[in-house]
C-alpha cells in the first residue's frame, strides 16, 4: 500500500504482526524479506515457542526476552539505514575476495577443524565479512543463508562475543528447526605475524552442548593451522588485497559501482592437504562482493538510488518473480531530504485468525512471490534501467548475478560489453 510517497508493507506470523513504512521505492518483495528477517531473529532467540508465550500471556513484552543486543541488531537491520541492508535484501553473505591458493588453505583448515571437533557447522568471520564456512559431513545440518545471516548479525552486534576469548550460547536456527536450540561456540582467534602485527578472527562452531571440550580443541587446532607460514601473512593482508582488487576491476570496467552475487555452485572443490578431509561443497550457499567504497565517488544519495535500482533489477532477472513488480516497475524515487527514511513496528496479538498464520501479505491483500527464493536464470538474462544520469545493468546466468552502474553517457553497447567482461573476471576469481 502506498500513502503519499510512503510505501507500507506488513505481514502476519500467527500472533505477531510486522509493519514497515518506507519512503524509498524499494520493491515490496524486498521490504517483505526484511520483515521476515525480524521474525526469524525472534525465533533465533526464543524459538517458535514464542507463540505459546503470547497465547498464554497476550500482554507480554518480548523486548525483555530478546536480550540487550536485540535493539541494536534490529535497528541496524532496519531504521538506522534508509534501505534494506544488502545481505538481507539479496539473501547472501558478504565475503572477502581471496586468491585461490589462500582460499583453499583456509577452507581446508576450517573443514579439518569442523570434522575433528565434531561440529555441525563452522564459520570464520572478520569485521562482519565471511572468510569461510564449512559443514560437518555427518551432522545432518545444512546451514541455510537465512540462518547464517542470523548468526553473523548476532555475533557482529554483540561486543561481548567479539571481545571475549570464548563464549557458549544457545541459538535457534529457524530454517533448520524452529522448535529447538543448538549451541554456538564463539571464539576469538588471534593470528600474529611479526611483520604484519596481530589480527583477530571470529570462529563460530555450531554443535551440541556435550561437545564443548572438543570445540575448544578444534579452536586451538585451527589457530595453529592459520598461524603457519605462509598462510598467516597472506591471511592478515586479506582486506588490503580485497579492496585493491575490487577498485582495480571497477576502474578497468569504467563503472561507478558493481554488486556480484554468486553461489557455491560456482566454487570448485579445493585440493585438500595430505591427510585432510575433503572440502566438497554440499549445498548452494550465496555470497556477494561489491565495490563498497563507491559512495565516495558518487555520493551517499546516489548510492541509495543505485541500491534501489539493483533491488528492482533482481526482480527482472529472476525466475518466477511477481509479474506486477517486474512489468509495473516505477521510475526511481529522487531522494532529496535526508530526514526521509523508514520505520518499523512489531505488534503481537493472541486473537489472530488461523487462516493468516505463516503467510506473507502486502497491505492490499496481494501475496507476493519472494524472488530470492527462486533460482537464477539457467542461461542469460539482461535488464537495463536508466535514471538521473546513470545506467544500471543487471546480468544473470546460472549461479550468479551481476549489477553494474555506469554513467549514462556510456553507450549501452559498451556498458553491456564491460559488464560481460567484469562478470567473467569475477567468475574466474571465485571459482
Amino acid at each position: 500500500m502506498t500513502v503519499n510517497s510512503s510505501k507500507i508493507v506488513f505481514c502476519f506470523r500467527k500472533y505477531l504482526y510486522f509493519i514497515i513504512v518506507s519512503d524509498f521505492d524499494e520493491p515490496e518483495s524486498i521490504l517483505l524479506r526484511q520483515l521476515e528477517f525480524f521474525y526469524q531473529y525472534i525465533l533465533f532467540i526464543l524459538t517458535a515457542k514464542v507463540h505459546d508465550l503470547i497465547e498464554n500471556n497476550p500482554s507480554i513484552d518480548l523486548t525483555n526476552l530478546l536480550g540487550s543486543d536485540a535493539d541494536r541488531i534490529l535497528l541496524n537491520a532496519g531504521c538506522n539505514v534508509n534501505l534494506t541492508p544488502p545481505p538481507i535484501a539479496f539473501n547472501a553473505l558478504e565475503q572477502i575476495l581471496v586468491e585461490k591458493s589462500v582460499r583453499d588453505d583456509i577452507h581446508t583448515s576450517l573443514k579439518d577443524c569442523v570434522e575433528k571437533c565434531g561440529a555441525a557447522s563452522g564459520l570464520l568471520i572478520q569485521d562482519g565479512m565471511l572468510i569461510s564456512n564449512q559443514q560437518g559431513s555427518s551432522s545432518g545440518l545444512n546451514l541455510s543463508v537465512a540462518d547464517a545471516l542470523l548468526i553473523t548479525n548476532f555475533v557482529n552486534a554483540s561486543q561481548s562475543l567479539k571481545t571475549n576469548e570464548q563464549s557458549w550460547i544457545p541459538v535457534c536456527l529457524p530454517e533448520f528447526n524452529a522448535n529447538g536450540y543448538l549451541q554456538a561456540y564463539v571464539a576469538s582467534l588471534n593470528v600474529e605475524v611479526e611483520k604484519y602485527g596481530t589480527s583477530c578472527f571470529l570462529l563460530v562452531l555450531i554443535a551440541q552442548p556435550q561437545d564443548l571440550q572438543n570445540l575448544i580443541k578444534g579452536k586451538n587446532y585451527l589457530q595453529k593451522l592459520l598461524g603457519i607460514t605462509p598462510t598467516a601473512p597472506r591471511l592478515l593482508s586479506l582486506f588490503d588485497q580485497h579492496e585493491a582488487t575490487i577498485n582495480r576491476w571497477r576502474e578497468e570496467c569504467r563503472c561507478l559501482h558493481f554488486f556480484f552475487r554468486y553461489t557455491t555452485a560456482l566454487i570448485r572443490t579445493p585440493s585438500a592437504r595430505a591427510g585432510s578431509i575433503s572440502t566438497e561443497t554440499k549445498s548452494d550457499f550465496a555470497y556477494f562482493v561489491h565495490s563498497g567504497t563507491s559512495h565516495r565517488i558518487v555520493g551517499d544519495v546516489a548510492m541509495e538510488r543505485i541500491w534501489v535500482a539493483y533491488e528492482n533489477l533482481v526482480l527482472r532477472v529472476r525466475k518466477a518473480t511477481s509479474q506486477y513488480e517486474v512489468l509495473g516497475h516505477p521510475s526511481l524515487t529522487k531522494v532529496t531530504e535526508p530526514s526521509r527514511g523508514r520505520s518499523l513496528s512489531i505488534l503481537s496479538s493472541s486473537n489472530s485468525s488461523s487462516n493468516v498464520e505463516n503467510k506473507p501479505y502486502i497491505a492490499v491483500g496481494r501475496e507476493v512471490v519472494d524472488p530470492l527464493n527462486e533460482a537464477t536464470c539457467s542461461d542469460h538474462a539482461l535488464s537495463v534501467i536508466s535514471e538521473d544520469g546513470m545506467s544500471f545493468l543487471g546480468l544473470a546466468s546460472f549461479g550468479c548475478e551481476l549489477f553494474v552502474t555506469f554513467p549514462e553517457t556510456m553507450p549501452l553497447q559498451d556498458a553491456t560489453r564491460q559488464t560481460d567482461q567484469l562478470c567473467h573476471l569475477l567468475k574466474m576469481f571465485v571459482m
